[in-house]
């Protein structure tokens, strides 16, 4: 594998539920962290779900509230190899519509050449900007 400038690639081996998410999210924030102070700065997150075989509806509201907070922040969460049980929750729940569904893929490649197109595309303002809530709702509200 090779280091792709401002793209983390997370994989956590075990199921996502109410419990362990908080040591989950933290995990990311300081990952983020820890490669922003010794590399460079991240700015896309993919999370590579292929041992992730279940999820509980709290895990994803958690995962919802985890990319809105990153948004604002100027970082873009991305999902590598959701399995099926993960990803029909994902779309009970909305989370794949309201998130975005570019940004779910079948594998990491996948998943990591979004986020360069996502990058080249928006280029010319050198990253992405972190967006308010405000402007996160009004989005929202067109959708």
């Amino acid at each position: 594998g090779a280091w792709v400038r401002g793209v983390l690639i997370v994989r956590f081996g075990a199921p996502m539920y109410f419990a362990n998410m908080a040591y989950i999210r933290d995990t990311i924030n300081a990952l983020i962290l820890q490669a922003n102070e010794e590399r460079e700065t991240i700015r896309y997150v993919v999370l590579e779900m292929s041992p992730v075989i279940s999820i509980d509806s709290s895990a994803v509201h958690i995962l919802a509230d985890m990319a809105k907070e990153f948004k604002k922040r100027g970082l873009q969460l991305a999902f590598a190899n959701t399995g099926n049980r993960v990803e029909k929750l994902f779309d009970l729940s909305s989370f794949t519509k309201e998130h975005g569904k570019e940004w779910f893929h079948s594998s990491t490649a996948a998943a990591v050449e979004q986020c360069l197109r996502h990058r080249s595309l928006n280029k010319n303002r050198h990253n992405i900007e972190p967006v308010s809530e405000e402007e996160e709702e009004a989005k929202q509200d067109v959708v």
